[in-house]
């Protein structure tokens, strides 16, 4: 996930929150904010604990922003909806090194 501000005033973090219906969220993690900052910032999340084994029959991830404040205040950003290819169906893929001893790689396209 990329996000970028243009103004944060006592700005403390951004929670990351995932919902599987659009209606029921889970925060999946967090990322610290600038603080004060009337320049532009880019942040990014990683979601590395997609549920991949309880996906709904159309593959579709909802996520959004909690924006808290030093004081506490939060406000949300807009929902953003992502459709993930099937997952049954892997494509392409390469795993590497091989043989692996302790630590492989697995490239999907």
């Amino acid at each position: 996930l990329d996000w970028t501000t243009s103004l944060e005033i006592n700005s403390d973090y951004f929670a990351i929150e995932r919902s599987q219906d659009g209606r029921n969220w889970t925060e999946i993690g967090t990322v610290a904010a600038a603080g004060n900052s009337n320049g532009v910032h880019a942040y990014d999340y990683i979601d590395s604990s997609l549920p991949l084994a309880n996906l709904s029959d159309d593959n579709t991830l909802y996520y959004k922003l909690r924006l808290v404040d030093q004081d506490g205040k939060y406000a949300y950003s807009d929902i953003r909806v992502v459709h993930l290819n099937s997952v049954n169906s892997l494509g392409n893929f390469t795993i590497y090194p091989n043989p692996g001893l302790q630590y492989f790689n697995i490239d999907l396209t």
